[in-house]
């Protein structure tokens, strides 16, 4: 296990969630391993199906019904909120982490204005008056770029649009003050400018506020835009993990130069873009090996029956590949 500092916020060790149906039980997330310190971003990235969002729900004690987490550990400031009975890690959504969602349809009631929306966060985690409340909420929406918030405050989701939603949704996770911000995929549904401006306004309030992010992602582009570190999932297992600048410049898992491979490049023209052969394996039928096997290029016999551990190669990326077994040590978590 990695020595617990002071400066970390986020440490997540070896999870694995699994998800029941009628007649079966399956890991959706196994051996999960990566943290945040203070004032850093993380990226995970992935294609759809690879565990991105089923970490960030795991980690917020959102997942469903038939969904929990059943081993390893989630720290929040040096605290293991798995230990945490659902009051206790109730408390803690909102205040001390907040979660952005892709789509503000799905998150925000259209029923309430969403001035009511941010009171009543406001209210469950202080002791705000609902005059306090309201001011505070007028304030938030002003800081995240929203004009007129004095009347917006008034306003039903359904009022505004898609970008102002997702500012809305920002200032209801930056309400509190948390220490860490999970953003699953907050610009994906967001036009190319209102991206940018998305994107702008995220990293200018987290160098007022001193806050950690954990930004999931499909798009390389937002990465390395906005993140210090990476981790690249694939089949809901962590199967590289770098310096942002290191892992663009010498991306080390087969997967990963695939990802890197089949971006579009400006000053390119290719008749057909690049892609990696295949698809993502069904949770019942995962390979025995290497997840990546049935897809990769440079697969080996060994891949196909042995579970390659995570290494730490020569150029201090952990990679999840037999490729770099003599390089360095094999990584603890």
């Amino acid at each position: 296990m990695r020595d617990y500092s002071q400066n970390t916020v986020l440490e997540v060790n070896n999870i694995k969630t699994k998800v029941r149906s009628d007649r079966e039980e399956f890991s959706i997330i196994e051996d999960v391993s990566f943290h945040i310190d203070k004032g850093e971003t993380v990226g995970i990235v992935g294609e759809s199906g690879c565990g991105k969002s089923i970490t960030a729900l795991s980690i917020m004690g959102l997942l469903p019904k038939n969904a929990e987490v059943v081993e390893g550990e989630i720290n929040l400031n040096g605290t293991n909120l798995l230990n945490l009975n659902k009051d206790s890690y109730r408390k803690l959504r909102g205040k001390d982490m907040a979660m952005i969602f892709q789509d503000p349809m799905t998150s925000l009631n259209p029923v309430y204005t969403v001035g009511f929306q941010i009171y009543e966060l406001l209210k469950l985690h202080s002791n705000l008056s609902n005059r306090a409340a309201k001011e505070k909420a007028i304030n938030m929406l002003k800081l995240v770029g929203i004009p007129r918030p004095d009347e917006v405050v008034n306003e039903y989701p359904h009022q505004l649009s898609g970008g102002m939603r997702q500012r809305v949704m920002i200032a209801m996770g930056l309400a509190c003050d948390p220490g860490l911000l999970i953003a699953d995929e907050p610009t994906t549904a967001l036009d190319v400018t209102i991206q940018a401006q998305i994107l702008e306004l995220m990293k200018k309030i987290q160098f007022e506020f001193e806050m950690s992010i954990l930004f999931i992602t499909h798009d390389l582009g937002v990465v390395a835009e906005t993140c210090d570190r990476v981790v690249v999932m694939y089949a809901g297992q962590v199967v590289e993990e770098a310096e942002v600048e290191t892992l663009f410049a010498e991306p080390k898992h087969p997967y990963t130069k695939g990802l890197m491979a089949s971006t579009p490049k400006i000053g390119e023209h290719k008749d057909r873009l690049n892609t990696i052969e295949g698809t993502v394996p069904q949770l019942q039928e995962m390979p025995k090996g290497c997840r990546f096997a049935d897809r990769c290029p440079q697969v080996m016999e060994k891949c196909r029956t042995q579970v390659p551990p995570k290494f730490n190669t020569a150029s201090n990326t952990k990679c999840r590949c037999w490729l770099y077994e003599d390089e360095k040590e094999v990584v603890t978590i």
